[in-house]
């Protein structure tokens, strides 16, 4: 039986509970099985960007192009100095 009130929970648990019920008793008792012999914690590999690459291959997430610019050459990236006002200031008192 679902809880009542299923806004606390994500969409996708909400989902997959209502995958589960509606699977016959043979299945429900075989994935009971399952969950009781999965690891406690997930095993999730060293590295945020190795994990997230995992999940990309297996087709779960989607990743974001790299940012125009983000590469070692922009990391060397140095202002150029110039006298005045900040912009922002500028435009801060502009709009005043």
């Amino acid at each position: 039986m679902l809880p009542d009130d299923l806004s606390e929970m994500s969409a996708l648990l909400a989902k997959i509970l209502e995958e589960v019920e509606a699977l016959p008793m043979e299945e429900r008792q075989q994935l009971r099985h399952w969950l009781d012999q999965a690891p406690a914690s997930p095993s999730v590999p060293p590295g945020t960007e190795e994990f997230l690459k995992r999940l990309a291959t297996e087709g779960i997430v989607r990743l974001p192009e790299p940012a125009l610019g983000s590469g070692p050459e922009q990391r060397d990236w140095q202002p150029v100095p110039c006298r005045g006002k900040p912009v922002s200031e500028a435009l801060i008192e502009e709009r005043r």
